[in-house]
């Protein structure tokens, strides 16, 4: 394989993204000086126009009233002052609650992966009530030719980008209300995107459409969508089981033969999917939901099944929103470990690398687990 150089890119990213807090920064000071300096005028001048003895002021005003000729200059401008400065108070304290009571636009984590193909995320729609907080994760480069050091490097950048993510929800000024997540990517990265974000905000999945060339949301319809089937084959007693196979076919039917050379001949099986399974399967995002709680059954069903189980190895055929909530499904406090595999097609074996589920701020060690498919991976 030829090395793959390292990028800048995320240096770049977070040297722009500081630059755009300190931006932030020096805007949202400016609002609050410019009320300061309106009031603090306003006072001044009204502190200026008080060395005017009032006394004086009151008789010349009554003189003025009894005579017409009489010539109150210096009251005059006294008063005038004082209005001005009060004018000047009121216009600072306006100022500031205008400036301070108007709704404050939700943040909203955009999420931007990509490790399969160049992707154009820069038709995406802006939404004028919020405020964006991009997370690029690029793999591009890393993942043209298949390498364990190639994959390695490709969890650096998204662990990374995960760890900035995760570190925003403890930040009142900067935690997002929603996840926007844009990707085409890997099924492995996928899943353990899912799994280190977890269930720590709503997600809002954009799937890929290649046909019309730009991403498309997936809501809440009311649309039919059809049942998942669970097909179980078990060769082993319960207690002597310590790996098992979890197979999710949707797009594509998951077929046993596609495993070989992986070693799991001996495994029990378990394989959830559709009747038929076909592209784009994902109508709405109550789909999405029930379909999580069906993965998450059958975790719990198992779990409860083998009580010496060390491996779940997982293999999916699907879009990338339910890889992500099926990441999302794991539990690092209930689940054991899980290796997730990623489909090449051609080359032998038919799964050619896999991942393990692990936090962003452990250590992965991804492994290829067959020969190096160039242009392929």
């Amino acid at each position: 394989y030829r090395p793959v150089k390292f990028k800048r890119g995320d240096e770049m990213d977070k040297l722009l993204e500081y630059l755009r807090k300190f931006i932030n920064i020096i805007i949202g000071s400016a609002e609050k000086k410019i009320a300061l300096y309106l009031v603090t005028g306003g006072v001044s001048v009204i502190v200026a126009s008080l060395n005017t003895d009032w006394l004086q002021i009151l008789l010349m005003l009554v003189v003025k009233g009894l005579n017409k000729e009489a010539t109150v200059t210096e009251g005059e401008s006294s008063i005038v002052g004082c209005f001005f400065g009060l004018v000047l108070v009121i216009l600072g304290v306006w100022f500031y609650f205008k400036t301070n009571t108007q709704k404050k636009k939700k943040i909203v984590a955009r999420i931007q992966h990509s490790s399969i193909e160049v992707v154009d995320f820069s038709n995406i729609k802006e939404e004028s009530d919020t405020e964006v907080k991009r997370y690029i994760i690029n793999q591009l480069e890393e993942m043209t030719y298949l390498s364990e050091i190639g994959l390695m490097r490709s969890i650096a950048i998204q662990n990374r980008n995960v760890n900035r993510l995760l570190d925003s929800f403890h930040q009142l000024d900067s935690c997002p209300s929603r996840i926007d997540y844009y990707g085409l990517a890997h099924i492995p990265f996928t899943i353990l995107l899912g799994y280190q974000i977890a269930d720590k905000v709503n997600v809002k999945f954009h799937e890929w459409d290649q046909n019309k060339s730009k991403w498309l949301a997936i809501w809440d319809n009311p649309t039919s969508y059809p049942k998942l089937i669970l097909d179980i084959n078990k060769v082993q007693k319960p207690r002597e089981v310590e790996e098992v196979i979890i197979k999710v076919g949707m797009t594509y039917p998951i077929e046993d033969n596609h495993l070989d050379g992986l070693g799991l001949r001996d495994c029990d099986t378990y394989y959830l999917h559709l009747e038929n399974p076909r592209r784009n399967h994902i109508v709405s995002l109550k789909q999405l939901q029930d379909y999580k709680k069906e993965f998450r059954d059958l975790l719990d069903r198992i779990n409860q099944t083998y009580p010496n189980l060390k491996k779940i190895h997982l293999f999916y055929s699907g879009q990338m929103s339910f890889a992500y909530c099926i990441g999302s499904a794991f539990s690092s406090r209930m689940d054991y470990q899980v290796l997730s595999y990623n489909f090449v097609g051609r080359g032998y074996p038919k799964y050619n690398w896999v991942l393990p589920l692990k936090k962003a701020h452990e250590n992965i060690e991804p492994k290829v687990t067959g020969e190096v498919v160039r242009k392929d991976v």
